[in-house]
């Protein structure tokens, strides 16, 4: 809630040009943090993990390929950003912020069954921005820039400290294998898929009239903004809770993970959709709540078959797929004429798409498991 009121605030002082632009920056800095973060998670599926020392063996072998993936996201950051006509210092200070909140350190509570810290260590970083706003008042794109980079500020302190406790701990090797280089170039190029995919209007120019784009980058933020129960759902997968949970319901533990984030993600759209309209002064149309459904759809379906399923897939299947998919993600969006009325529709309907057909293969890996159980028993 704090980082909607933070988006509504940037929205109220900014011109309408420089909001777009800012709220652009803000989807960007938040996919290549949530591309490492999600790295973290997919390597270690912890969820698969039968004991407590062999998710501890899981989380030292994260720690061990991340500084290759935060190498590869600064640089995409780097390209990324520069876009955005910024200043190189503002550039550089993100994309170490960037760099530096990729280390997931829920990862080892969840571990030894401590609790997830994430949602209050990011919550205090808006607490800091909302204070920057209050105390400077930047009315200017770089000003509103460097709020959203003051968010990830103590998520960053955090993780550097978990980090070093880790290396601390016991020597980490480096990655030497093929094997292991490779499922760590299928990781990074899934965990960068969804963010690329979401994030596709705010990495390349498309021509969309001025409302469109700000439509898109509404609907785009209440879907972002509407999943506060992801990482502990993430962090109840990784402890073990929510297979308990999920054996006492009879449910399938991927189908209750769907369900739990795409109920959270459609209610606290809404209020935030309330709260946006309150704040700003902006009106929340048709237009945005459809773009905000279908996002919340078909990322919740996409979240929970790939958690569950795509570590049973080959590592050159998953790169292949993953390749193969944003490509042609990227040639229709770029291939289209978006410049008329109905182009943020379009932009979403391509992405749901896009996150669907990969969620598909992942059930395979789903359908995978069903059969080793059964021929097990």
């Amino acid at each position: 809630m704090l980082s909607f009121l933070l988006f509504g605030l940037v929205g109220e002082r900014l011109s309408e040009g420089d909001a777009r632009d800012v709220y652009f920056f803000s989807f960007a800095l938040g996919f290549c943090v949530v591309a490492l973060r999600t790295f973290c998670t997919l390597s270690a599926h912890l969820h698969s993990q039968p004991s407590r020392s062999a998710k501890l063996k899981q989380v030292r072998a994260v720690a061990r390929t991340l500084p290759l993936a935060s190498a590869a996201v600064g640089l995409v950051a780097v390209l990324v950003l520069r876009n955005y006509g910024l200043s190189w210092p503002l550039v550089l200070t993100t994309t170490t912020i960037i760099t530096l909140s990729g280390f997931d350190g829920d990862l080892v509570r969840a571990v030894v069954r401590g609790t997830a810290r994430f949602p209050s260590i990011f919550g205090s970083g808006s607490v800091l921005a909302l204070l920057y706003l209050w105390l400077f008042g930047p009315t200017d794109r770089e000003g509103g820039c460097i709020a959203f980079v003051l968010q990830w500020v103590p998520v960053v302190v955090s993780n550097v400290f978990a980090y070093l406790r880790m290396v601390n701990a016991g020597p980490i090797r480096s990655v030497k294998s093929a094997r292991e280089r490779g499922r760590v170039s299928a990781n990074m190029l899934l965990a960068l898929f969804d963010g690329g995919v979401l994030n596709a209007p705010f990495l390349v120019h498309l021509d969309l009239p001025v409302g469109e784009a700000l439509d898109l980058s509404i609907a785009t933020r209440f879907y972002a903004s509407s999943l506060p129960l992801l990482p502990l759902l993430v962090h109840w997968s990784n402890s073990g809770r929510l297979r308990r949970v999920s054996e006492r319901l009879r449910i399938a533990e991927h189908a209750l993970f769907g369900w739990l984030t795409g109920l959270a993600a459609g209610l606290a759209g809404l209020l935030f959709a309330f709260l946006f309209s309150v704040v700003s002064s902006h009106v929340v149309n048709r237009n945005q709540i459809f773009m905000f459904a279908a996002l919340v759809v078909s990322y919740s379906i996409y979240c929970a078959l790939v958690r569950y399923g795509m570590h049973r897939i080959s590592s050159r299947v998953r790169i292949l797929a993953t390749a193969t998919v944003a490509s042609a993600f990227y040639v229709v969006l770029l291939a289209s004429d978006l410049s008329s009325t109905g182009g943020a529709p379009y932009v979403v309907g391509a992405q749901s798409v896009a996150l669907i057909a990969i969620a598909t293969i992942a059930y395979g890996g789903l359908v995978r498991k069903a059969a080793a159980l059964q021929g097990h028993a």
